[in-house]
């Protein structure tokens, strides 16, 4: 194992961290103080020692992959220095349940690993015992035996996710399905009613009071707006161009992918970028958002999605369950912004406590107003087009309408845009359609001219690319749970000494 595929160990446990949530709120509800460790234990994990030279060398790692003024102060520290904790407990925690499934790693294995290494080789041949100990603790900073330990860990972690993986299949009917999700393609127009707030009459009085009235709020989590947007990885890796060697050194590692064709192995580089640059991006989301604003963020990074309302009473599928769950839970911290991770993507949130004031009643009065006036918009727009041509000349020509025009859109990103899993079946042959959606943060009508629908029977060429995306996806989503559930049943101490 070479230096740069042994730096790699915390790369990979910093995903799983960041996949369960932990980077940003720090899994403070299984935090449990120490007291009497002694000073070479910095935490505890159902009762076995973290120790602190395994904690540094990991810190020491950790530091090394963020920008120098992230680490200045007292408070940004203790976050990595929980951060780093929880890396370790969960490869650890998925090393132990790994031995009760009766996995083992031998010592051949260990030693095997180890005089592979080019670290550990001069002239193809290894550097021999004593050597090897110097160079592990001049490198790492590492005895042998916290080493080897790390090593045993890791491959343990190896050998589960691979046992985990041997129940996981893919039928033909998921292979169908996503055939047909990625290979329908829809050209369409998006129209939108442009109604602004000086449009619109002033309430009076009564109206006011009236609507205060009327929706007296009883429920709790009702009065907790929140708003809600997400960046995924398209987001964090825009500005990075990929060269052609970047492909070629892409392929060298991943010579399995080499029958993709050229733009989806640029998207897999992407991903895998985005995969070591959100750790980065989350403690910079959350710095900026603590000394900017939820709206100044949103500005920066929201460029192309809209800002969501989420309602924990009534949340949409467009939320993922843990992300409404973890808000339930901290219930508390109305009012405020946090940034998460869950399925992939950077969920930036605020809050804030609805009450029927007068200032409250207004705002909800111009949204209704707003809402009614751009669906009366809508209305009068289909009910005076005689036909497709007469649609598409008003939207032109109109100043009330803006418009965008999508061209061979997959069905997949289709049902993304209108908000609705719309299946194949439901689309009419017929060319032209329409599909309104009043959807509650943005009203527009989609205007479907034609809709390209695969050849079943061309399946069979796609099946194996399609297999091998699905099997890597379904893997990934288990894994991420497995560990997540592990991690919730997962107690650990941290030695008061070292943590705040």
């Amino acid at each position: 194992m070479s230096l740069s595929i042994f730096s790699s160990l915390l790369s990979k446990l910093i995903i799983i961290l960041v996949g369960l949530g932990l980077i940003i709120t720090l899994g403070v509800d299984s935090d449990l103080t120490g007291l009497g460790m002694s000073d070479d234990v910095v935490a505890e994990i159902n009762g076995n020692d973290i120790s602190k030279e395994e904690f540094l060398y990991f810190k020491s790692m950790r530091l090394s992959q963020l920008p120098k003024n992230v680490v200045k102060d007292q408070e940004s520290i203790q976050i990595i220095n929980k951060q780093v904790i929880y890396m370790i407990a969960t490869r650890k925690a998925l090393a132990m349940k790994a031995q009760e499934q009766g996995l083992t790693v031998s010592e051949n294995e260990i030693k095997k690993n180890i005089t592979n290494s080019v670290l550990f080789q001069e002239n193809g041949r290894f550097i021999g015992l004593e050597n090897y100990k110097r160079r592990i603790k001049e490198v790492f900073n590492l005895s042998e035996e916290s080493f080897e330990q790390i090593l045993r860990e890791e491959a343990l972690n190896d050998k589960l996710k691979n046992f985990l993986f041997n129940f996981i299949s893919i039928s033909k009917d998921d292979i169908l399905k996503q055939y047909f999700l990625d290979s329908t393609k829809i050209t369409f127009y998006k129209i939108i009613p442009r109604v602004d707030k000086t449009d619109l009459p002033d309430f009076s009085e009564q109206d006011i009071e009236n609507f205060i009235k009327i929706n007296q709020d009883t429920g709790n989590e009702s009065k907790t707006i929140y708003k809600v947007f997400a960046i995924d990885y398209k987001d964090i890796t825009s500005d990075i161009s990929i060269s052609k060697e970047d492909i070629r050194n892409y392929l060298d590692n991943y010579p399995d992918e080499a029958e993709e064709d050229e733009e989806k192995i640029k998207d897999l580089i992407r991903k895998r970028v985005a995969d070591s640059l959100f750790d980065e991006k989350l403690v910079e989301l959350n710095e900026e958002i603590n000394s900017t604003s939820f709206n100044e963020v949103a500005r920066k990074y929201n460029k192309s999605k809209n800002v969501k309302k989420l309602i924990l009473l009534r949340p949409t599928g467009e939320f993922p369950k843990a992300l409404v769950d973890k808000l339930r839970k901290d219930s508390t911290k109305i009012g405020m912004s946090e940034v998460y991770f869950f399925e992939d993507k950077i969920w930036v949130v605020s809050s804030e406590s609805y009450s029927n004031n007068k200032e409250n009643a207004i705002k909800k009065m111009t949204e209704i107003a707003l809402n009614e006036a751009k669906n009366a918009l809508l209305e009068t727009l289909l009910d005076e087009s005689q036909n497709s041509e007469d649609l598409i000349s008003s939207i032109k020509t109109d100043n009330n309408f803006l418009y965008e025009f999508k061209y061979d859109i997959s069905l997949r990103e289709f049902r993304r845009i209108i908000g609705y899993s719309i299946k194949v079946s439901e689309l009419p042959d017929k060319d032209t359609f329409l599909k309104r959606v009043w959807g509650e943060d943005e009203k527009f009508v989609i205007f479907v001219e034609r809709v390209r629908k695969p050849d079943g029977e061309f399946i069979s060429f796609d099946e194996p690319r399609i297999k091998k995306a699905l099997l890597i996806e379904k893997r990934s989503m288990f894994y991420q749970q497995f560990t997540n559930d592990l991690m919730e049943k997962t107690q650990i101490k941290l030695n008061d000494k070292y943590f705040q």
